[in-house]
């Protein structure tokens, strides 16, 4: 029984050792120094000062103690209501003895909780094992002056015909902890040659900051009156850029926001098949395995209808592609819409990758837009850990129930003896 006992014990031991191995390799990695926004932490400095919607930069300085592969080098921010705030470096390798230098950026919303302090985490990982996780505090706070542009409202919407008039309502949001006065809204459209302004009388500072100003029937934030704009009847069919700017602190401080919208109007002399093209955006985000969108507009700047196809080339690497409708029909000055839809693959690289949208117009090309998407594979690779967590566990668990069954079995082969003799 006791030898039944000792051997047992050994198995079980070992496979605790061999569990635990990973848990060795903390000391692979040594963080020598961290600078964020510009300062370094050392023994005199633990807390350092941001004020929320700067980037803040965080170079880390570190040295291996071992070769090791596929590294990352991770920095986030959590207690944001929305999201964590992090950055993630591409793969790297390391060797021993080496120090290495990464950088990495913290992108702080406008809307954090001001006045508080947030934990900056500092990892580095290989594969799924954590090698090192440092913490750091920042204290966040919120500018002197700071007015944001929520959101700009066009009626009667954003394609108008040449010789009507567009109405615009600009929301401002005052993020600052000064309180701000005669706040001048201005709105042009620069190529059309036409421009109008008003003005907000006063915003309060923002609750978060406003400690020491009775404020509470003030408005800390507000929408200008509708601001009136006539679309000149020459204007030639196309996209324009609208211009909203926002004017404060006696003219010290300016916020600007642009939109689009497409005039429909006198038809220019193009090619035959000619239009014009506008993604949404050059570079979006995502995350491996999520699914992103670019919505693709399209102007007829031709005398006639025209069937317009989307295609997207290069990303089937790294993303499977759908484009819905990949056929437009677009009567003479109107304008259609498409959207390339990429579902980023889960073996995607960490990174920005490119790829083509093409519109063509009755198989000739019109049009070729270039644009990125920054994949993260980090929510992947979390969930690869979290599933090989589970199948570890799984497997201790089945060890020690194999070892239970032997024991009983060994027992009773005892048991049968002792009644033999």
């Amino acid at each position: 029984m006791n030898k039944t006992m000792k051997i047992l014990s050994a198995v079980f031991l070992a496979v605790v050792a061999l569990i635990a191995t990973p848990i060795v390799s903390a000391a692979q990695i040594d963080i020598n120094s961290v600078e964020a926004c510009g300062i370094e932490y050392d023994t005199t400095v633990s807390t350092i000062y941001a004020e929320r919607g700067e980037t803040c930069d965080v170079i880390v300085k570190f040295t291996a103690n071992a070769d090791i592969d596929d590294l990352k080098l991770k920095a986030w921010i959590g207690g944001y209501e929305y999201d964590d705030i992090e950055d993630v470096t591409s793969m790297f390798d390391v060797e021993s003895g080496v120090t290495y230098k990464k950088s990495l950026s913290l992108e702080l919303p406008d809307d954090m909780d001001a006045s508080e302090d947030y934990t900056i985490n500092v990892e580095v990982y290989n594969k799924d094992t954590e090698l090192v996780d440092k913490e750091y505090t920042l204290r966040v706070k919120e500018g002197r002056h700071n007015l944001q542009i929520q959101d700009v409202i066009l009626r009667p919407d954003s394609t108008i015909e040449a010789g009507r008039s567009l109405f615009a309502t600009i929301r401002v949001e005052n993020m600052g902890d000064r309180k701000e006065e005669d706040i001048q809204v201005n709105i042009e459209i620069p190529d059309l040659g036409v421009s109008a302004r008003d003005y907000i009388d006063e915003l309060s500072a923002d609750e978060d900051s406003d400690a020491n100003e009775d404020n509470e029937d003030e408005e800390d934030s507000a929408s200008s009156d509708e601001i009136y704009l006539k679309i000149p009847e020459n204007a030639m069919t196309g996209a324009y850029d609208v211009i909203v700017k926002v004017v404060y602190s006696r003219g010290h401080e300016e916020v600007t926001k642009t939109e689009t919208i497409y005039v429909v109007g006198n038809t220019p002399i193009v090619e035959e098949g000619k239009a014009l093209v506008n993604v949404d955006a050059a570079s979006k985000s995502a995350d491996a395995g999520e699914e992103v969108s670019y919505k693709v507009m399209i102007a007829n700047l031709n005398g006639a209808k025209h069937v317009y196809t989307v295609e997207a080339t290069g990303a089937d690497l790294f993303a499977d592609v759908a484009v819905e409708p990949g056929f437009v029909t677009i009567e003479k000055g109107n304008v259609g819409e498409s959207y390339v839809k990429l579902n980023v693959k889960e073996g995607a690289s960490d990174g920005v990758h490119q790829f083509t949208i093409k519109v063509k117009a009755d198989d000739v090309i019109v049009a070729e837009k270039t644009v990125t998407v920054d994949v993260n594979a980090a929510s992947a690779s979390n969930a690869k850990k979290t599933l090989a967590i589970a199948f570890g566990i799984l497997v201790v668990l089945l060890i020690i129930i194999a070892l239970i069954l032997a024991f009983n079995k060994m027992r009773s082969s005892d048991s049968d003896n002792e009644s033999y003799y």
